[in-house]
């Protein structure tokens, strides 16, 4: 592919699918060459969820704001999923910026991306919470 054919793929525009929690997907334009807190900031206007409440999560990783939408091969059609952290969910600096799950849980087994543990880090739940009283229920 030559130069000017890269260029223009990264201006093309690509329709992705943002699934919630809730179970409902919506549909977002982007330029691949766009951001993923560009993304974020489409789907603030569209979902009324400011950016930084938002979890946006492809193949199990969590989305990086400042990363390009090409670090995550992302295609035409694919499937992003979107964890809300609650309005009233109190401040915690070490998960405000979106972290990779590694490493082990308490009993020493590998984290895995869709056990709880993992969605709690995502979501920002205090480590001082009972995470064993914590529902991911919808209300």
């Amino acid at each position: 592919m030559g130069s000017t054919e890269a260029a223009s793929s990264l201006d093309a525009p690509i329709t992705l699918h943002v699934k919630t929690i809730e179970s409902q997907t919506h549909t977002v334009n982007v330029l691949v060459s766009e951001t993923v807190l560009d993304l974020k900031e489409k789907l603030a206007v569209m979902l009324q969820v400011p950016s930084p409440r938002q979890r946006l999560i492809f193949r199990g990783r969590v989305m990086v704001d400042d990363k390009p939408l090409t670090e995550y091969s992302l295609q035409d059609g694919q499937t992003i999923h979107l964890v809300t952290r609650p309005a009233d969910a109190p401040q915690n600096q070490q998960n405000d910026a979106p972290r990779i799950a590694t490493g082990s849980t308490a009993s020493g087994a590998p984290l895995r991306f869709d056990t709880p543990e993992y969605l709690f880090s995502i979501i920002g739940v205090d480590d001082n919470m009972d995470a064993q009283n914590v529902s991911l229920e919808a209300p």
